[in-house]
């Protein structure tokens, strides 16, 4: 590790230039990195429902709909309207009354079954079918042009399409802010924490630089989510943070020990190099368990943010001692003192009032993990945004005037349509289905395919495959939803051996049967990389045991809040925070099991070695949590996307609660379970060194 001091001190400028040259294309690449809002797109593709996705899209052009709600217009306004809109790139066709019937003869010789699906009152729907852009991908931006073509008008918006461009508008508006203020907030923090107005700078851009090497490298992905793209940033920074105060820290004790700057950094970086990366293994541990995951965002967002960790550790050894040692007159004419409140009386409280926290403890655990075991979850898309969004409004508005409802697809390759028929009808007899509709329910089964209207075709067969459409009475976040989906398997199945079911309520369904398994796997996985880890740091079997049940406890205390306050959470978040909280927040129990090991050597009594332990651990713990706390906690006050949201509040609220739980917990169990972690662990001494009475 010398060898590497002295070659980043005698290369400080030279390392200095190479990193300003690799965030030109790092911005670049983050510019040109596309971005995913469409948490449906990252269910795993083999799964029937994502198949039948694809066939729908394909052949029948459904499941890029978005529908257009006019109020009092003539037919013939209405018809111009549609051929407006079908002038505009992106859009593949659009399905209004004049395909289905003849408009020029008075409306009450039109078949009821037909106007219900496109007149109610003084309404009229179009139902816009998007195609391909001249690029190949999903044009989103055609929501603005026929926003643009109806104008100040009074209308309605909705589908799917229409409630991912307004979501990727507000999210790519907020992002902005929540980012320069997160930054600003942990400025601050930084000024607090270290000894000079200068250091915040040199850790900012050190990290900073990270961060856009990390999000610039992003493209070679090929696309991240929107999850991923709005808190990467903001966690690498907050939960890496660390590696940087402690490499000052050191710099400014080896200044003292050596006689110029140069030597001191050689020094800092050979003694700070292995702590550091022992330190990050952890917090990297916990991300990498998300790849465990089916559904593909957590792949997405495990690999960014280790990537992340991984980088802020190259500019953290590399960068930052260049930037200190380059600037180190500055930093000495700028010193201050750290800011931070000390533990001298925090630490003779706590074990004062040892056995009260113990007790707290116990009573805490059994029903936070119990309270997070029976957490409400949602599903759907349009739960993500806010209630008050224009796209939310107005997809409730379509549903409640022309009875969408919560529809759900039936895809069949078999062309019978006299079998189609029977199924069809021992499909409407099922509890919670509202309407059923196909080719064989609206043209009699023995009149031949070439006698079947076109346009009525073309609804219900495409090549080799026939649609039935399927409207269900239940809410998609409705657990009733998940049975009457298992029914319409289990009578489809009675018929026919292959076929797809697919729809936003199906798509959920599979979430959540697959979101259950990938938080057991992530959980399992995440706590026996960090067991493993720490186990192997500490020579110890015992102690990663402790320090586990310490964050693990935090982590179901932190996630019981949700159940007492009666708040649903996205499917996603649990899973998240139980690799995230565990791989940030796991540090805060090793520093202050290290400085408990460290002062076994010096002080007689354990509660000496405790106190001691808290008062050198204390003010490190506290910064770190600090600045993961401001951070998140910016992004979920300044965001409206509630999945965001919920997610930066609890990983914030989760390094406070494994702050405290860390502090009062582990020395009151590391003085009951001092003898077994003796006897568990190598090295861990009952009576070592000098010892003081």
């Amino acid at each position: 590790m010398e060898k590497l001091g002295r070659f980043v001190v005698g290369k400080r400028v030279a390392v200095i230039i190479i990193f300003l040259i690799l965030i030109i294309p790092s911005v670049l690449g983050m510019i040109k990195t596309k971005i995913n809002y469409d948490l449906l797109s990252y269910i795993p593709d083999n799964l029937n429902s994502k198949k039948g996705q694809i066939i729908l899209n394909e052949n029948f052009g459904l499941a890029e709909t978005v529908y257009l709600a006019v109020h009092d217009k003539e037919i013939w306004e209405v018809m111009e309207i549609k051929e407006e809109i079908l002038k505009l790139e992106g859009v593949g066709s659009v399905d209004w009354l004049d395909d289905y019937a003849d408009i020029k003869v008075p409306p009450e010789f039109i078949s009821d079954d037909i106007k219900e699906n496109f007149i109610s009152e003084n309404s009229t729907i179009l139902q816009v079918r998007l195609g391909e852009n001249k690029n190949g991908s999903n044009n989103l931006e055609v929501i603005d042009e026929i926003k643009k073509l109806v104008g100040d008008e009074d209308y309605y918006l909705g589908g799917q399409p229409a409630m991912l461009h307004e979501f990727q508008s507000i999210v790519n508006k907020e992002m902005i802010i929540y980012m320069v203020i997160a930054l600003a907030v942990i400025l601050l923090v930084l000024f607090l924490a270290t000894t000079s107005i200068i250091e915040p700078l040199l850790i900012l851009f050190s990290i900073g630089a990270a961060i856009l090497i990390n999000m610039g490298t992003n493209y070679f992905i090929g696309e991240i989510s929107y999850i991923t793209n709005s808190v990467a940033a903001i966690l690498q920074l907050a939960v890496s943070m660390d590696y940087s105060i402690f490499l000052i820290h050191r710099y400014h004790e080896e200044k003292e020990l050596n006689t110029s700057k140069e030597s001191a950094m050689v020094s800092s970086i050979k003694k700070a190099v292995t702590a550091i990366s022992g330190s990050s293994l952890t917090t990297i541990a916990g991300f990498l368990a998300l790849l465990v995951m089916k559904i593909g965002i957590g792949k997405d967002l495990g690999f960014v943010l280790a990537k992340g960790v991984v980088l802020s550790l190259i500019t953290t050894i590399f960068l930052l001692p260049s930037l200190i040692v380059v600037f180190d007159k500055v930093i000495e004419k700028t010193r201050h003192r750290v800011f931070l409140p000390s533990f001298n009386l925090i630490s003779r409280w706590i074990l004062k009032y040892k056995w009260v926290f113990l007790v707290l403890l116990i009573i805490i655990i059994v029903p936070s993990y119990m309270a997070q075991s029976n957490l409400k979850y949602y599903y759907s898309s349009e739960k993500q945004l806010p209630e008050h969004a224009k796209s939310v409004v107005d997809n409730n508005r379509i549903k409640e005037k022309f009875n969408t409802g919560n529809i759900t697809y039936l895809i069949l390759e078999d062309s019978d349509r006299v079998k189609e028929s029977r199924l069809i009808g021992e499909i409407r007899e099922l509890d919670g289905i509202i309407k059923v509709a196909g080719l064989s329910d609206a043209v009699d089964s023995t009149i031949p395919d070439s006698f079947i209207p076109k346009e009525v075709a073309e609804k219900f067969q495409s090549g080799k495959y026939s649609n039935i459409i399927i409207q269900l009475g239940t809410d998609i976040d409705d657990p009733k939803t998940g049975e009457l989906i298992e029914k319409i398997n289990n009578t489809t199945s009675g018929y026919y051996e292959k076929y797809y079911l697919t729809g936003e309520s199906v798509l959920n369904n599979d979430i959540r049967i697959i979101s259950t398994k990938d938080f057991r796997n992530v959980s399992f996985i995440s706590i026996g990389l960090v067991a493993l880890i720490i186990g192997i740091s500490f020579k110890s079997f015992s102690i990663p045991a402790l320090l586990i049940l310490i964050i693990q406890s935090g982590i179901w205390f932190n996630m019981a809040i949700p159940y007492f306050s009666g708040t649903s959470l996205s499917f996603l978040t649990p899973i998240f925070i139980g690799a995230i909280q565990l791989g940030a927040t796991i540090d805060y129990a090793i520093l202050f099991t290290s400085r408990y090991k460290e002062n076994r050597q010096i002080f007689s009594r354990n509660d000496e070695v405790a106190m001691q332990a808290i008062k050198d651990s204390g003010k490190s713990i506290f910064s770190s949590a600090i600045i993961l706390f401001a951070a998140t906690l910016v992004i979920a006050l300044f965001s409206s996307i509630k999945t965001t949201k919920e997610f930066t509040l609890i990983i914030g609220r989760g390094a406070i609660v494994s702050m405290i739980i860390s502090l009062i917990g582990l020395p009151v169990m590391f003085l009951i379970f001092d003898k077994l972690i003796g006897w568990t662990s190598l090295g861990w001494k009952r009576r070592a060194g000098n010892l003081k009475k």
